[in-house]
């Protein structure tokens, strides 16, 4: 009986929390809209969320950002999802894009439970003309 109850906690642990996307933004030099998404779970106790960006611009670098109130304003080339005046922070340090994809780690262990966090990419994209960034559409993700 302790076996099946161990299972089923796992079973529910792997798929704590939520996700949304929100905030769309706008088409890079290459065309395409850059989307942040996630890969692991969103329980605490797993520690194995990982934020990815596709359809960047590829070999440039991007940043990832974490913020917990909704904005939607223009930003560069892009949209600015999350309101950098209010618990605003950058998750690690720069990260290279590599065929126009990259992945970033977040230590949930320093995040508060049941919160929910809103992850945004700024990336380079110097071929976009004299403003020389931009930024991928948002997710807010409502942690267990």
């Amino acid at each position: 009986m302790k076996t099946i109850l161990a299972v089923c906690l796992l079973a529910l642990s792997a798929f704590a929390g939520s996700v949304t996307t929100y905030c769309d933004s706008l088409p890079n030099s290459t065309g395409q809209v850059a989307q942040c998404g996630y890969t692991g779970s969103l329980n605490r106790v797993n520690n194995d969320l990982s934020m990815t960006l596709a359809n960047a611009t590829p070999n440039t670098f991007g940043q990832l950002t974490c913020g917990t109130v909704p904005f939607n304003v223009p930003f560069g080339n892009g949209t600015l999802c999350i309101n950098p005046l209010t618990q605003f922070v950058r998750v690690g340090g720069p990260v290279p894009i590599t065929n126009g994809t990259a992945i970033c780690p977040v230590d949930l262990t320093s995040m508060p439970l049941a919160t929910t966090l809103r992850f945004q990419w700024w990336y380079r994209d110097a071929a976009a003309g004299s403003i020389t960034f931009n930024t991928s559409n948002a997710v807010a993700c409502t942690l267990d």
